[in-house]
């Protein structure tokens, strides 16, 4: 919630909507960024998260969801918990693109678009990049079952194909 600070275990606190850990203020603090900036109401906040989510997504090791949890934690118990649940997410994510849009799968070259009768019932196994040895294990239980790459089409009046 806006103004909310969070003490953590190691000293540092996650502050506003986005419990953006304070341990990045002195990268913004350049900026004149401030903790107040950081807590408060609006959409500034998640404008900055979205900023450290792609330093992590562009700087970091290990594959994509292991990037993406790293917001979270890098610490690998934490990471792994974060990143099946990120992953979950994107799942049922992508079971709502299909559902409300045409999507087709960006690993098959030439692939047709999806329809309702060629959806499977059951959620698609996701093609998962090669481990790296950095990558924290995943949770247990944990699948990459349900997300697959999708580019989404929209269709505009006077369009006839959507592409």
């Amino acid at each position: 919630k806006p103004g909310q600070w969070v003490r953590n275990t190691n000293g540092t606190h996650d502050v506003g909507p986005m419990q953006f850990n304070t341990a990045y203020l002195g990268d913004l603090a350049r900026y004149g960024i401030t903790a107040d900036d950081v807590a408060a109401a609006g959409c500034y906040s998640y404008d900055l998260a979205a900023w450290r989510l792609r330093g992590h997504i562009l700087n970091d090791s290990g594959d994509i969801w292991t990037r993406a949890a790293n917001y979270h934690s890098r610490t690998p118990r934490f990471n792994a918990i974060y990143r099946a649940d990120l992953m979950q997410k994107a799942g049922k994510w992508a079971a709502w693109l299909d559902e409300h849009f045409v999507t087709r799968d960006v690993l098959e070259e030439g692939g047709q678009p999806a329809t309702t009768a060629q959806r499977p019932a059951q959620p698609v196994q996701a093609r998962a990049a090669q481990p790296v040895q950095e990558r924290a294990a995943p949770a247990q239980g944990a699948t990459l079952t349900g997300y697959v790459p999708r580019r989404i089409s929209f269709r505009t009046e006077g369009e006839g194909s959507g592409q």
